[in-house]
């Protein structure tokens, strides 16, 4: 069951802050390890499952009450376990967003999630082009 949703091309996601990661799963195509459809989060001391994707250039967030709930509606394939694979358990969130069209300068929404030391970025491949891959990045702060 999902209790709330945006879809938009930019907003802010205040609850995030200071909380910390307990899971965090991306679920792409078996051919393509780089490419991720959706991504799921689930943070300490919260009961809820966070979903977050990108489709027709802008960004949709829901919260959902489990796991099965999160993947509703997506043929799940490739599952990506990405607490494990970057070390994010425990690491907290400073700030969550879709960032994307600014005034006179249309860019495509992409999440971004800072934490102390590095971001996490869910995007397209090709900022200029709606139709290409989703991406899941993790880059260091400078």
């Amino acid at each position: 069951m999902t209790r709330f949703g945006r879809q938009d091309s930019q907003f802010q996601l205040p609850t995030f802050a200071g909380k910390t990661i307990s899971e965090l799963f991306a679920y792409g195509e078996v051919n393509s390890a780089e490419t991720v459809e959706i991504i799921i989060v689930k943070l300490d001391d919260d009961h809820l499952w966070h979903r977050f994707f990108l489709d027709a250039g802008i960004g949709f967030y829901s919260e959902c009450m489990t796991k099965d709930d999160a993947l509703d509606g997506y043929k799940v394939s490739m599952e990506t376990d990405y607490t494990s694979k970057w070390k994010l358990k425990g690491k907290t969130i400073n700030s969550a967003r879709c960032i994307g069209t600014q005034l006179n300068q249309p860019e495509l929404s992409q999440f971004v999630f800072m934490l102390d030391n590095e971001i996490i970025t869910l995007k397209y491949s090709d900022q200029n082009d709606m139709d290409s891959e989703t991406i899941l990045l993790l880059s260091s702060k400078l």
